[in-house]
């Protein structure tokens, strides 16, 4: 992300990565008309909105915790329109209280805009919460697939991400969920 920019800029720049710039205007160096630059702001500021960061679009990326970058990484890709959303580690290095949190904004995004989510997460708690399908590695292997509630019964799951300790087992408690496009 961009240090330098506010969190609102940040989403802008995904923005215009969406739109295409116009031939001459480009090549001649020129600034977006006012009125691009206001339909972008307007369109950042609803994302920004949807997603709880009000308070935050004028502050500074290097300014903002952990946690609520990573949730304007996430207006970031909303604004990209993208309908597959890859995520790597969302919720490493994010305080727990913010974990606790990111699971059911990134259920909610998928089911508002109906984005197909792939994540790659060891926080097995909050993968098991949101998940559809999941898939377990190990040691670049797949050692199991399914339903959250299948691949949290699985022993080999048990042995390798788990623990035998009841109380990481419970930890991972399964919330079923209904929408079948989130893996893991």
């Amino acid at each position: 992300m961009f240090s330098a920019l506010s969190a609102r800029e940040t989403v802008m720049v995904a923005l215009e990565a969406r739109s295409r710039s116009l031939l001459i205007p480009s090549m001649l160096y020129l600034p977006p008309s006012p009125m691009q630059e206001r339909r972008k702001r307007k369109e950042a500021d609803e994302i920004i909105d949807y997603l709880g960061l009000g308070r935050y679009a004028d502050t500074l990326m290097a300014e903002l915790s952990t946690g609520t970058r990573r949730i304007v990484e996430l207006a970031s890709l909303i604004a990209l329109d993208s309908k597959l959303l890859l995520l790597d580690e969302p919720t490493a290095g994010v305080a727990q209280k913010e974990t606790e949190a990111f699971g059911p904004l990134i259920r909610s995004i998928q089911q508002e805009l109906g984005s197909s989510i792939l994540i790659i997460e060891h926080d097995m708690p909050m993968v098991m919460s949101i998940s559809d399908r999941i898939y377990c590695l190990e040691a670049g292997a797949v050692i199991s697939e399914g339903t959250p509630l299948e691949v949290r019964n699985d022993p080999k799951v048990i042995a390798s991400y788990l623990g035998t300790d009841e109380r990481a087992i419970n930890r991972s408690e399964v919330t079923v969920t209904t929408s079948p496009t989130t893996t893991v």
